[in-house]
């Protein structure tokens, strides 16, 4: 939303939400809707009104001034607020009060309406010297206006006391001011005349700025694409499914939408009560099929990161301006979106590599969603928070007595999550730095830890409010993956060393008791929350088999190399397709859901790595990624400290 503030702001706590400003973006709302007298009623019982030098259509306000239109004035301006604390705001109010004062006192000899209105309007014209007249430049500075209120003497005649004289001269004596020229000079003075007042007060609007009417709709539209970003609401799609007539052929069928949400009730509403969450599994192999054929895969490489001769590279992140890498040498570099050049034109600070870790490698890295923060650990223990644009470190502080080898960010960057090489995940406030929680249970190396969202969908047969349960997920060199909420462990779940066939066409679990985890299992170096789907997760442990579960530990696909000797090394997934590098070096690219092989990517690793001291060894591919919005980009690299020299293949 345009007025949502930056993250360091949020951390140095400057942002607030004044009651205030709520009511005056439901006034603009209900005028926007043509319910004035709502709008009205509201001001009257709030006491709160527009203020900030704005106008509700300014250039409509102003053409009615020039036409003297002033029952059109009023209402546009009745939701205006009598500022005490700004004298430039009073006054708009209090010179329109004063020239329909003057202008009835012209027409009606009775002056009735006119002292009406002045009592009225009492308050803000008392408040405003009569010298303020004289202040009719548009370009005079504000705070100069309102220095002079402020310097004005306790003496100083105000424009109630000055309407008064006047008023009180024509009616004492009515006679010498029956004559319509008279009545003007002695209310408007010699030297302006009631046009050139309009005109100046007519300049004096159209000077202010156009309040918007419709910030509330957009808000809300705004909030809510946000809550969904950061999981607090559910990624939920519009449904629409077909329903066939006997009369109707397969190309003419209807299209009933089935999911709405509702705002209000905070559900989602309309047709199957039971709400879509994220992407569902889809049964249609045809539509998966078609899907897949959508998605490029990589077939060429596009670039390589390189590094220098006694570096390689530890850890890396796409985001949307490119990719940034850390590596064995402390230092922390942004690449644009070639990707074989740094990026110094965003970020201008890198000409002097400003960014990195004190003779620490980098580890790990993670970066918010809004591509503004970035958060890197290193293999000291310690955790670095920095700010993007301008590459300097917000915080700092020691995570870990050993290597920081995961980490991640909550989705609102509030909260960050730190795997260690001791076995110890801590959650720590970005802000505050202080431990929120521990999660203590592996016996070895955190090699994945990863907040995700669980939508609690209740039951299907009647509707039911959506909820969702913030979880956190790692995984371990020790071969397990546990899931854990509030510092507990919630499930376990542990990979089989081999292939147990499926019964009847049920998917079996990995789900395991406490008591009964295996001690000598095959280590799992990579956990992936499904995009789009956080309850599914793509589980590798180094072994020939990787999984997609979900968060009960049921397995939804396998995918198996041929060759039971091989193992899976690195992978990565996006929406609809899985890729896994395996041992002998190539990297098999499966379908998401079906679980079929759709190409071999051959010689994968020889391409992504470098040449080792030893030619008849071949580096093995230490990490993927994917990037987030090009799903046809995939990156891939190795940390093996036997190459000549490190490198970052880019494919695509």
């Amino acid at each position: 939303m345009s007025s949502f503030p930056t993250v360091d702001r949020l951390m140095d706590g400057e942002f607030t939400v004044e009651a205030a400003d709520l009511i005056r973006i439901i006034l603009g709302f209900l005028t926007s809707q043509g319910l004035h007298e709502s709008a009205r009623t509201l001001r009257k019982e709030s006491g709160i009104g527009f203020t900030d030098n704005g106008m509700i259509h300014k250039r409509r306000v102003a053409q009615s001034i020039r036409q003297g239109d002033w029952g059109a004035v009023f209402q546009a301006t009745v939701l205006l607020q009598e500022d005490e604390q700004d004298n430039y705001d009073s006054m708009i109010l209090a010179r329109i009060a004063e020239q329909v004062i003057m202008e009835l006192a012209e027409e009606d000899t009775s002056l009735n309406l006119a002292y009406s209105l002045l009592k009225t309007h009492r308050e803000v014209l008392d408040r405003i010297p009569e010298d303020e007249e004289n202040d009719t430049d548009g370009n005079q500075d504000r705070k100069e206006r309102k220095k002079k209120a402020t310097l004005s003497s306790s003496n100083t005649l105000s424009k109630a006391r000055s309407l008064e004289q006047r008023l009180a001269a024509i009616a004492g004596n009515p006679s010498k001011y029956s004559d319509i020229t008279a009545r003007q000079e002695v209310l408007y003075g010699k030297s302006l005349r009631k046009k050139e007042r309009r005109e100046i007060l007519a300049n004096m609007v159209e000077e202010r700025r156009d309040i918007p009417l419709n910030r509330l709709p957009t808000l809300i539209q705004q909030a809510m694409k946000w809550q969904s970003h950061t999981g607090q609401l559910p990624w939920i799609r519009e449904i629409y499914f077909d329903t066939e007539n006997i009369n109707e052929t397969a190309t003419n069928k209807k299209r009933r939408k089935r999911k709405r949400y509702n705002l209000v009730m905070g559900e989602i509403a309309g047709g199957d009560p039971s709400p879509v969450v994220g992407d569902e599994p889809s049964s249609n192999t045809n539509e998966d099929a078609e899907e897949e054929e959508r998605e490029s895969i990589p077939q060429d490489v596009l670039a390589k990161v390189k590094f220098g001769k006694t570096a390689v590279c530890e850890s890396a992140v796409f985001f949307s301006r490119g990719l940034i890498t850390g590596s064995s040498d402390s230092l922390i570099e942004i690449w644009d979106s070639g990707y074989k050049e740094l990026n110094t034109t965003d970020f201008p600070y890198q000409k002097e590599h400003a960014m990195g870790h004190n003779d620490a490698a980098v580890l790990c890295m993670d970066v918010s969603n809004d591509g503004e923060i970035l958060v890197s650990g290193d293999s000291t223990g310690r955790v670095k928070v920095w700010k993007l644009s301008n590459g300097k470190c917000l915080r700092q502080y020691q995570a870990h007595d050993d290597s920081v080898t995961a980490l991640t960010l909550s989705r609102d960057a509030s909260r960050i999550l730190t795997g260690s090489s001791n076995g110890i995940c801590r959650e720590f406030g970005i802000v505050t730095q202080n431990v929120l929680q521990v999660y203590e249970g592996h016996t070895s190396y955190i090699h994945a830890c990863r907040y995700v969202v669980h939508w609690n969908t209740g039951d299907s047969n009647k509707p039911q409010m959506t909820s969702g349960e913030v979880l956190v997920v790692t995984a371990s060199a020790d071969g397990t993956v546990r899931i854990w909420q509030h510092g507990m462990v919630k499930r376990i779940l542990q990979p089989p060393r081999d292939l147990v066939a499926m019964k009847d066409g049920k998917l079996q679990s990995i789900l395991v008791d406490p008591t009964e985890v295996v001690a000598e299992c095959s280590g799992i170096h990579t956990l992936i929350p499904i995009p789009g789907d956080e309850s599914r997760m793509l589980i590798v442990p180094r072994s020939s088999i990787a999984f997609l579960v979900d968060i009960e530990g049921t397995v939804l696909q396998i995918y198996q190399a041929d060759n039971p000797e091989t193992e899976f090394l690195s992978g990565t997934v996006t929406s609809c397709v899985t890729y896994l590098v395996s041992s002998n070096g190539d990297c098999l690219v499966y379908s998401l859901r079906r679980g079929t092989l759709l190409k071999t990517i051959r010689d994968f690793a020889l391409d992504s790595t470098a040449k080792t001291n030893t030619e008849q060894r071949r580096a093995e591919i230490s990490s993927m990624i994917h990037h987030p919005f090009k799903r046809s980009l995939i990156a891939a690299f190795s940390n093996d400290k036997t190459q000549k020299k490190g490198v970052l293949t880019v494919w695509k």
